[in-house]
């Protein structure tokens, strides 16, 4: 990846500062993609938020994404809990990049936001429609897990998948929490 121009890492760093987090000491949660079939439901993602503070609960937790839609889902995701941090429709692409750059880890469905976190070497989970390959569309890096449900219809390669999307939905937050420890453990080593 090019660097992130001056002027999106002094609103990158400004950003920070608004949100009251420090460098490496936050997770950042990107629940939104484009396709709204490779979407983890909200009750999974509020699952995982739980997890995540018993496995790190020194690090504060971000939700990013841009749009209706996304701030919808992280609103359902936060349901009143105060210690959730949205930075939703709050960054252009430069500060997303330095937002997630400054992560101690990432974890997103298959969308940019953890493709740019693969890239900046930073620690993530991919969660992965199997409408692809996951093997062949994860997320590049020696820090990434990307997780799908394996199906026997896997990979389908059908553009819009199906109605039960599976190969998604039928990801566990215990299974994605598990992965962030075996990361985390890895960083410790």
């Amino acid at each position: 990846l090019p660097t992130i121009d001056p002027d999106s890492d002094a609103r990158g760093r400004k950003l920070l500062e608004d949100l009251g987090i420090e460098r490496r000491r936050y997770i950042v949660l990107h629940p939104g993609a484009g396709n709204t079939r490779k979407q983890w439901p909200a009750r999974q993602w509020r699952d995982l938020v739980d997890r995540l503070q018993q496995v790190e609960p020194d690090l504060r937790i971000v939700l990013t994404g841009h749009g209706d839609s996304d701030s919808a889902a992280i609103d359902e995701i936060r349901a009143g809990d105060a210690s959730l941090i949205s930075a939703c429709n709050r960054t252009a692409l430069g500060e997303l990049r330095y937002l997630l750059g400054s992560a101690a880890l990432v974890v997103g469905v298959d969308s940019l936001a953890v493709h740019l976190a693969a890239a900046a070497d930073v620690p993530c989970i991919a969660i992965m429609a199997a409408t692809s390959d996951p093997a062949h569309w994860r997320p590049l890096g020696s820090r990434v897990r990307a997780l799908t449900n394996a199906l026997p219809c896997a990979p389908c390669f059908r553009s819009d998948g199906c109605g039960s999307m599976g190969c998604v939905r039928g990801v566990t937050a215990d299974e994605v929490a598990q992965a962030a420890v075996e990361l985390f453990d890895s960083m410790r080593r």
